[in-house]
């Protein structure tokens, strides 16, 4: 039963997309709380050229959008690569 060099290959990748996993779940919250609660949410639509705080908090809002859509994506692509990973490491310890 000891480990052969393919499990430990397919364990240091579990680890680390277990941890990208994680990390986009906390940015994910992160973003999202930081969206609900900013004073950037009511912000327009299209900035307000005459002033330099109206375009700022547009831009803040807009860079929040982007953090939440990225963890998303981080989300996303990690669990499939922590799933992927997960059925191989089974497959192994079956045979």
């Amino acid at each position: 039963m000891g480990l052969d060099l393919k499990k430990i290959y397919y364990y240091i990748i579990a680890l680390a997309s277990a941890l990208i996993l994680f990390w986009g779940v906390i940015d994910l919250a992160s973003a999202s709380i930081g969206l609900a609660t900013g004073k950037f949410f009511a912000a327009p639509s299209l900035p307000d050229k005459s002033s330099d705080s109206g375009l700022d908090e547009y831009y803040q809002r807009k860079a929040a959008e982007d953090r939440l859509i990225d963890s998303l994506s981080r989300i996303i692509v990690s669990g499939i690569v922590f799933a992927y990973v997960r059925s191989k490491i089974e497959r192994l310890e079956r045979s």
